[in-house]
Order: C-alpha cells, then sequence, then structure tokens
C-alpha cells in the first residue's frame, strides 16, 4: 500500500508541511495534500507516499496523488497541450483573445458575445479553427479547455442537426476519438 515515485536528477522536490514543490531552473509547480489521510516523505532520490490509516478510500488517494507527483515532474520539463476545433456550419463563429479574456462571437447568429477569462499560467494559440491550450499545470489546461468547450454547448437542440461549437480533439498529442 505503498507507493514510490523515483525523483530526476534535474528536478528539486522539497515537503514544507502538506505542501509538495517540484521544481527546475526555471518553473515552480506546488500542491497541497490531504494531511489527515497520507503521509509524504522524501528519501534519497524518492518520494514514499504512505497511508495514515490501511482502508480502500486511502489507497485510491495514495495511487491518485502519486500521479500528481508525476504530472509535477511532467510539468516542469514539458507544457501541457490541448487542441480544440471551431465548428460552425450555420453560422461563421470568430474566436479572438482580448487581453486576459477568450471572447467568442456569433455562436448560431448571437448578437451577444460569449466571453471566459484567461487563468494566470495558460497560454492560448488560435490558428484558424484550432485553439491550442497550453500550461505547465495539466489541471489547469484540462479544466480550461473544457470551460471553452462548456461555453459552447447547445441545449435543448439535436446535436446532429447543430453541430456548431467548439469540440476539443486532442489532449497531450493524443487524438481523441
Amino acid at each position: 500500500m505503498i507507493d514510490e515515485v523515483e525523483i530526476p536528477q534535474d528536478k528539486n522536490i522539497s515537503i514544507e508541511g502538506n505542501r509538495i514543490i517540484v521544481s527546475n531552473d526555471k518553473i515552480t509547480l506546488e500542491k497541497t495534500y490531504p494531511i489527515r489521510r497520507i503521509h509524504i516523505k522524501k528519501q534519497e532520490n524518492k518520494i514514499k507516499i504512505l497511508p495514515i490509516e490501511k482502508t480502500a478510500k486511502n489507497k485510491a488517494i495514495i495511487g491518485t496523488f502519486a500521479s500528481h507527483i508525476k504530472n509535477m515532474l511532467k510539468g516542469v520539463e514539458e507544457e501541457f497541450e490541448y487542441k480544440l476545433k471551431v465548428c460552425s456550419s450555420h453560422f461563421p463563429m470568430s474566436v479572438k483573445v482580448q487581453g486576459n479574456e477568450l471572447s467568442v462571437s456569433n455562436f448560431i447568429g448571437s448578437k451577444n458575445i460569449r466571453k471566459i477569462t484567461i487563468p494566470q499560467g495558460i497560454n492560448i494559440e488560435i490558428q484558424k479553427d484550432i485553439i491550442t491550450v497550453k500550461s505547465h499545470e495539466i489541471e489547469k489546461a484540462g479544466n480550461f479547455a473544457s470551460k471553452i468547450e462548456s461555453l459552447t454547448r447547445l441545449s435543448k437542440k439535436d446535436r446532429r442537426i447543430f453541430q456548431d461549437g467548439i469540440y476539443m480533439i486532442e489532449k497531450n498529442k493524443r487524438k481523441i476519438q
């Protein structure tokens, strides 16, 4: 029930209270963990995640947090990337980045502009009908990509006919089927 994560030599990991901090020369990522359920300690070039009590729930938390640490180690090295496609069959929709806001105009011929604030640490690139969301934190990138997708979600319409919207097509260089 103990999970171990090996630390690469070029990365620094420190544990302060219930926070774990992963960094390299340029980037620092931080995450808090549930102090009541698990205990994390650093031994030489490994991080050990131990349960406080041996229960099924704590076992799941250990596996989840080991994945979080692996994603943090990968995140300080490279950015996580999500790609979305703008599909507009009925009305030409336009997507723009203005300052720290992403705006979608003329969605299904609507006059009101749909806006969403871009959180810090996220880079957005728009090339024709492809939106690329990049971040060193996988949770931030994934959450923001899903918020963009839900910004143009249609309700009470047949999705086979009204296929307008913004849809996720790629997660971390893996195509979505």
